[in-house]
């Protein structure tokens, strides 16, 4: 990957006043991934890693909680004419023919108004792509969205946006919980728990060995969201409807 093309983290809300710990997070995450990275950085409201292989190390980073988006994009001046006419120039190459496209601008530019850096965008790529008949869309009502971000000395723009879990940084609450699994319903529960910022334990609670098989299954849906490369679980058989429990693993 070129030095100018990173991996940017938008944090979520909740996770503004935590972007130190989030950023210990993503390096964590990608230590248990195996990924390389040549530095993280901070740009205003933004989190820039570059890295080697940006596909898989947006991947990873996404099991994370407290990101609002994870966009792979190339970084330039903050420049009103530049940023526009990067834009035209990338979306030749993420347009097909007869898309309906949307452009996104989110920021604090120096110098320009975000309504116009979207507006001079939409009518250079209503220009540029004549040809293949792509046209503009509405927020609600679009085939791809072309993100640009925007900070005081430097703007982003988007190649690639995909949707973060939302809520807290991973492990940012002093509390600790324990959260029992015995169906697709309490292990929303324990995601949920998770996604607010709380260390959980995992206890496993069954009444018969098949059970046990359906639950792991379960569970393996929330291990990489935990921030671990080693996670240990507790399994308790308990009896239905009152009778005596008994632990059998």
């Amino acid at each position: 990957m070129t030095e100018d093309t990173l991996v940017v983290v938008y944090p979520s809300l909740f996770a503004e006043n935590k972007i130190n710990q989030l950023i210990e997070n993503i390096k964590k995450i990608l230590k248990i991934k195996k990924l390389k990275f040549a530095k993280i950085t901070r740009d205003d409201f933004l989190i820039c890693i570059q890295a080697d292989d940006p596909v898989f190390v947006s991947s990873a980073i996404a099991l994370l909680f407290g990101i609002k988006k994870i966009a792979i994009a190339k970084k330039i001046k903050s420049n009103f004419k530049t940023i526009v006419s990067e834009v035209g120039e990338i979306s030749s190459n993420l347009l097909l023919k007869g898309e309906k496209f949307y452009v996104k601008a989110d920021g604090n530019p120096k110098g320009f108004v975000i309504k116009d850096l979207e507006l001079a965008s939409t009518s250079t790529l209503i220009q540029k792509n004549q040809k293949i008949s792509a046209k503009p869309g509405t927020e609600s009502k679009h085939d791809k969205l072309l993100q640009i971000y925007v900070t005081k000395t430097n703007a982003y723009v988007c190649i690639f946006v995909d949707e973060g879990l939302g809520g807290t940084v991973n492990n940012s609450q002093p509390q600790k919980s324990i959260c029992c699994v015995t169906d697709e319903f309490s292990a929303i529960n324990c995601l949920e728990t998770i996604k607010q910022g709380f260390e959980t334990k995992l206890v496993i609670c069954y009444e018969t060995r098949e059970d046990v098989i359906h639950l792991v299954k379960i569970v393996d849906k929330i291990l990489p969201r935990m921030l671990k490369s080693e996670v240990e679980l507790e399994f308790h058989k308990i009896s239905k409807f009152g009778k005596k429990s008994e632990d059998l693993l």
